[in-house]
């Protein structure tokens, strides 16, 4: 087991393997990359302060652990129950330790900027051992924070915000030859967000593959394949209940059934079949490389495509000045970032190629890419500014780093971290005050936010309408048109009806649903099949029972949305 205990670096990580010494100025630096993060975490996290706040994404994914301290919420729930099945094992036992001191809503706020601090330390101290100055572990660090800050995704501290932390540790611990952590690090990460254990298990068989001189060929070394084995097998052990849990509501859906529905269409809720090339395979944040994030001064140039000419002026320097080439600070990153890379993009293409029983295709490049760029690019960019500091007399590199790091902290970005704010308090607080037991129905919009903002049920909201679990998504799709037929419904007779079948005690009736021209604000314009259908209500007919009924059944009305009991609806002639 000797072989187990310890990964040898081949020649071009040895690099990698502690070798460079840690200079006593190495904790500012680390201190100053660090700062830098928590500046740009606090532009993205600023307007999550208050209680009336919520991450887009945590709505769908916290609302549930309500009941860590309350087991009786969401009695009989659906939606409820099925967040909980899919929600992976460490991902719940973190959020499962924080509610002994903030409630889930709270701990979405708390957890962001602990993981951004995570990802930049791990970075810092990869780039850290490849060369003999800190300060290219100090941009590469900077770049990648101002960055990934500009993403929703460590925002939303949902479980794919442990993915890039938990990728930045993966890369370190192997770069460093400490196998037993990696190994560690591969069923943590299955824990915490599935693809994060695929993915390192990728990396890892990675390293299995040598490029020689004339053709690739399998490396022998019984390390790396005790380590891709062990890493493999524990993943493997690790998902298997929660694909098991998945099974429960309904089989995943297939590329041939999603390719019929309107929900994966171009407006549809789970959007992934769009039009165009550049759209699908670069541009979506579900089947591409996820561009969202342009720069603000040239809103056509996606960020990453920056990032990545920035990352060649490492080999840049290398063709331009010979007597630069140190294989310490060129074969040894592209040797980690180019395992990475073959991991990525195998499996990205491998999600494509087994549509939804992957997950989604994007989720396997969307980090890795960013990631391996900054790198190259820290590296580049710090020696770059180290020639041009030799130049002068004190020969000092760190007013140049800084100076670049302040102009990127000055430079105008898109600091958006998708934070909902709770439009309707009055309705809310009123919500609270009922038994925990009650069912709402409401349009998307408000139906959205209602279990996260007041621990109560609803019947169906979009948010929730994923439609990877057949089963679970039939059951939903059935509940959507039942309650477009009853909010759309000219006789009094059919909203009392569904208000009986379901068992719905409150009824949010939104005055926006009612106008053709503003319709979409109350349900969302991505939402086919249902806002075509919406839209066909609204055209056919003028009059609606359930909005004739708004104001005499209304507990609470705030001038937009009013809350009309059942009780009172049924009551109505």
């Amino acid at each position: 087991m000797s072989a187990f205990r310890r990964l040898t670096p081949d020649a071009n990580e040895q690099s990698w393997a502690g070798s460079r010494p840690v200079t006593r100025d190495s904790p500012l630096w680390l201190a100053a990359g660090l700062g830098f993060s928590l500046l740009f975490a606090a532009r993205t996290m600023g307007p999550a302060l208050g209680p009336d706040v919520i991450q887009d994404d945590a709505r769908q994914h916290v609302f549930w652990m309500y009941r860590f301290h309350d087991p009786e919420l969401f009695p009989h729930d659906l939606i409820a129950d099925y967040f909980q099945s899919v929600a992976p094992p460490a991902y719940t036992a973190v959020y499962w330790t924080l509610s002994w001191v903030a409630d889930p809503i709270v701990a979405t706020k708390l957890l962001p900027p602990v993981l951004g601090c995570v990802t930049a330390l791990f970075v810092f101290l990869l780039v850290r051992g490849v060369h003999a100055s800190p300060a290219p572990a100090f941009l590469a660090t900077v770049l990648l924070s101002w960055y990934v800050w500009q993403y929703d995704d460590l925002s939303s501290a949902s479980p794919r915000a442990f993915l890039l932390p938990g990728l930045a540790a993966l890369l370190w611990a192997l770069a460093t030859g400490r196998l037993v952590l990696c190994v560690v690090l591969n069923g943590l990460a299955a824990l915490l967000y599935p693809v994060g254990g695929a993915l390192g298990v990728g990396v890892v068989a990675a390293r299995l593959v040598r490029f020689g001189p004339s053709w690739p060929a399998l490396d022998r070394d019984r390390a790396a394949w005790l380590a891709f084995l062990a890493s493999a097998t524990i993943v493997a052990a690790l998902l298997l209940p929660s694909q098991v849990a998945g099974s429960s509501f309904g089989p995943t859906v297939s590329a041939r059934q999603a390719q019929g529905m309107p929900e994966f269409g171009e407006s549809g809720r789970n959007a992934f079949f769009i039009e165009g090339g550049y759209r699908y395979w670069l541009d979506s944040y579900r089947s591409g490389l996820d561009l969202r994030v342009v720069d603000a001064q040239f809103p056509r140039i996606p960020l990453l495509f920056e990032y990545a000419a920035l990352a060649a002026l490492l080999p840049l320097l290398a063709l331009a000045r010979p007597r630069w080439r140190d294989p310490s600070w060129l074969a040894a990153p592209r040797t980690v970032t180019l395992q990475l890379l073959l991991a990525s993009l195998s499996l990205f293409f491998l999600a494509h190629l087994l549509l939804f029983r992957l997950y989604l295709p994007a989720r396997y490049v969307q980090w890795s890419s960013p990631l391996l760029l900054s790198i190259w690019a820290g590296l580049g960019l710090g020696i770059a500014l180290e020639r041009a500091s030799s130049r002068f007399a004190s020969g000092r590199v760190w007013p140049l780093a800084v100076g670049v790091a302040v102009a990127l902290a000055l430079y105008p970005a898109h600091y958006d971290g998708n934070f909902v704010r709770d439009e309707h308090p009055a309705i809310t607080a009123f919500l609270r005050a009922q038994p925990r037991e009650i069912l709402v129905a409401a349009a998307a919009v408000e139906a959205d936010s209602v279990p996260a903002f007041t621990g109560r049920r609803v019947l169906v909201a979009r948010e929730y309408a994923l439609a990877y679990q057949l089963g679970y998504y039939a059951e939903i799709r059935r509940r959507i048109q039942d309650l477009i037929d009853a909010y759309y419904a000219d006789s009094p007779r059919r909203l009392v009806d569904f208000v009986a079948r379901y068992g719905v005690d409150v009824v949010l009736v939104n005055r926006a649903a009612f106008d053709q021209t503003t319709f979409t604000d109350a349900w969302t314009a991505e939402f086919e099949p249902f806002t075509s259908t919406i839209s066909s209500r609204l055209r056919r007919s003028g009059r609606f029972a359930l909005l004739e009924r708004a104001h005499q059944c209304a507990a609470v009305d705030d001038g937009r949305v009013a809350a009309g009991t059942a009780d009172c609806l049924r009551a109505q002639p």
